[in-house]
């Protein structure tokens, strides 16, 4: 997988008269590829298989934008009501605060097993280092550290979820997602 780049279109017209009116699209995706990796041929005997890890990340993603998409539109509609939300508009963010919470779940048992491999690679590193050999520096701390940053940005999410501010959660879901992008990225 590349960058994953979230966006919409944005109108807003001039009427002078009954003043603008502003209109949004639905949000949308777009996956941008490193040219080699794009160019390359897609080999199954050269490339090595995907690890179940990067398999549950890619997963995690392709929910987080489901997710993105529900707000955005829950934001759309928020954007164009008047008024106090009403119950049916508490319970869908309710509905995607939960699901919030839930991936944030998953993602954190993501990080666990993580880590745990890490702790386990480390030890065997340390079990066959010489004495005098400079200890190697640990793997995968930038990806633990974007995965740790998408769980922060997926609660806060799912606080402002919780207080139906579908318009001020698009933002941290956007990063969530940015940040397990840039796990994907950097796994590769």
């Amino acid at each position: 997988g590349g960058e994953v780049i979230a966006y919409y279109a944005y109108v807003l017209d001039n009427d002078t008269l009954g003043g603008p009116k502003i209109a949004k699209s639905e949000i949308h995706f777009l996956t941008v590829y490193d040219e080699e990796e794009y160019d390359s041929p897609q080999d199954p005997k050269k490339n090595p298989p995907t690890p179940a890890s990067v398999k549950t990340l890619d997963k995690l993603i392709e929910v987080q934008k489901k997710l993105l998409q529900e707000t955005f539109a829950q934001a759309r509609l928020r954007e164009a009501a008047e008024g106090a939300p009403g119950e049916r508009e508490k319970a869908d963010a309710a509905k995607t605060a939960k699901a919030q919470r839930e991936l944030k779940a998953e993602l954190q048992s993501l990080v666990d097993d993580v880590k745990a491999e890490m702790e386990r690679l480390a030890q065997e590193e340390q079990d066959k280092a010489k004495e005098d050999d400079p200890h190697p520096p640990a793997l995968g701390d930038k990806e633990m550290k974007f995965m740790e940053l998408s769980g922060l940005k997926m609660e806060d999410a799912a606080g402002k979820l919780d207080q139906t501010k579908t318009v001020q959660a698009v933002h941290p879901e956007v990063e969530a997602l940015r940040n397990l992008s840039e796990t994907r990225r950097l796994l590769l």
